[in-house]
């Protein structure tokens, strides 16, 4: 009678259930026709909304393709600065000397010259004092050139001629070779742009040679001039020091002895 409580026809025999609210293993689940028509259209509802996600747009639009680099200037090199000028030079420019820096000549390490320049001329008090052979020699070497120039050569010939130098004869200055022309001798100082041969000196209307004065005032000059040039070159050599100096006066600047302030005057 207990099962027949939970049955809807009473008239009809209730099935045995196993365990409580669950059907006999074996049994078929029954489903109603309600049932059965909801399944294709909820399978028809899925393949819908498949479709339409699939067709929908997307919701971010898409990015544009990357811009192509631009292409890289070329490069551009440094222009070249100008090499500065030495100290030495700038004095030079500052002296009242002309002159115009020179390539360092070719030739042996043994015949470097450092600041090369050519001398010019040298103005100053309203005279200038013309270098026709425009010697080549070092910047410090051209230097001491127109200090004894201004101070020596010619206030000299002021005092013992009563007339003003107009030109001085030098020599090339420079020249690669052993001393006194001696091949294989030691490198002469004019191998370094550090001396001149002073061989003849023009005044106002006349022209003095070293070699052979025009008379007893210029000899005195030049004897003078030579004796004083001590206070600035190194080595002062003329005639009667040797032969190799008989029609010139040699002025180098070369240091001597062992701190290089010895003097050699002939």
């Amino acid at each position: 009678m207990g099962h027949g409580r939970d049955c809807d026809q009473p008239s009809r025999p209730c099935p045995r259930r196993h365990g409580r609210g669950r059907p006999r293993p074996g049994l078929p689940l029954r489903t109603s026709p309600t049932s059965r028509a909801r399944i294709p259209l909820a399978l028809g509802l899925a393949f819908a909304l498949e479709g339409a996600a699939l067709a929908a747009p997307p919701t971010t639009a898409p990015l544009p393709d990357p811009r192509p680099r631009a292409a890289a200037p070329p490069a551009v090199e440094p222009a070249p600065q100008p090499v500065p000028a030495s100290t030495c030079l700038a004095r030079l420019a500052l002296s009242g000397l002309r002159f115009s820096p020179e390539a360092a000549p070719e030739g042996p390490e043994a015949c470097r010259v450092v600041d090369p320049v050519r001398l010019e001329a040298l103005s100053g008090d309203g005279v200038t004092i013309a270098f026709p052979d425009r010697p080549l020699v070092a910047c410090g070497f051209a230097e001491v050139v127109a200090s004894f120039t201004r101070e020596a050569l010619a206030p000299l010939a002021v005092g013992h001629l009563q007339t003003r130098v107009t030109a001085v004869g030098t020599g090339p200055g420079y020249a690669c070779r052993g001393r006194n022309q001696v091949p294989g001798a030691r490198v002469s100082a004019h191998g370094r742009g550090l001396a001149i041969d002073i061989a003849w000196i023009a005044l106002e209307g006349r022209r003095e040679t070293v070699a052979s004065p025009s008379d007893a005032a210029a000899a005195r000059y030049l004897d003078t001039l030579r004796r004083a040039a001590c206070g600035w070159f190194a080595t002062v050599l003329g005639p009667g020091s040797d032969a190799a100096h008989a029609d010139h006066l040699h002025l180098d600047r070369e240091p001597r002895g062992r701190d290089g302030e010895s003097r050699l005057c002939q």
